[in-house]
């Protein structure tokens, strides 16, 4: 489950972490175990993968048990849901706090992260376009899900202000305290509106190059 958060976000672990300390933590786990089920086994926890050992210690995993955490103490791209069950493409808002002085290295190295726990569990053929991802508003990468003939493409798109008609730069807000920061994470109306159209601009903008690169991935891949 912990690593299925990165998709639900740090709101989703916060109010787990509530439920915890009221003592429900079982019947949460429980629920979203069933939810998210490997639809190809009767065992409703044999796609969830175990948070970092760090994070819990090591000497409570057992079978027995779900156990919940932040994924993104092992990789902050939410990425092993879909490619554990093999999806063909996928598109990602990665919503990172990457430092905008240092964002190629920054980004790098949560890659790097994304490629451990992409390898854990069986992907291979893994390629980032590092170069892209930082400086493009949408870059597109590959990676072979485990049990699968044939490549997965990944569509990302980040919070970097990378677009010359954006008018707000969400990693400098965060960067410098603002609201988009993870210690101070407190929105506003305005500013969610603020965000949200930031998002909505770039995706809408990107879209008739998303479906040409689709179109293209799906005829190289016939």
């Amino acid at each position: 489950v912990g690593q299925l958060l990165g998709v639900f976000g740090s709101a989703m672990c916060a109010t787990i972490e509530r439920y915890e300390a009221a003592g429900a933590i079982s019947e949460t786990t429980a629920f979203l175990a069933r939810a998210i089920a490997d639809p190809s086994t009767s065992d409703p926890g044999r796609s969830l993968l175990r948070p970092s050992s760090f994070h819990y210690g090591p000497e409570i995993f057992a079978d027995s048990f779900v156990f919940l955490g932040d994924a993104g103490f092992s990789s902050n791209l939410p990425l092993i849901p879909v490619l554990y069950r093999g999806s063909d493409i996928v598109i990602c808002l990665d919503s990172s706090g990457y430092t905008p002085l240092t964002l190629r290295t920054s980004i790098a190295r949560e890659v790097a992260r994304a490629i451990n726990a992409l390898q854990d569990i069986g992907c291979t053929r893994i390629h980032f376009d590092i170069d892209a991802y930082a400086n493009d508003p949408v870059s597109f990468h590959t990676v072979r899900p485990p049990n699968k003939s044939s490549d997965s493409l990944l569509i990302i798109l980040t919070l970097a202000k990378n677009m010359e008609d954006l008018d707000f730069d969400p990693l400098a807000n965060a960067a410098s305290g603002g609201f988009c920061a993870n210690s101070s994470a407190s929105y506003e109306s305005a500013d969610y509106n603020r965000l949200v159209s930031f998002v909505r601009h770039k995706v809408r903008s990107q879209i008739p190059l998303i479906k040409k690169r689709i179109e293209d991935f799906n005829k190289n891949q016939l």
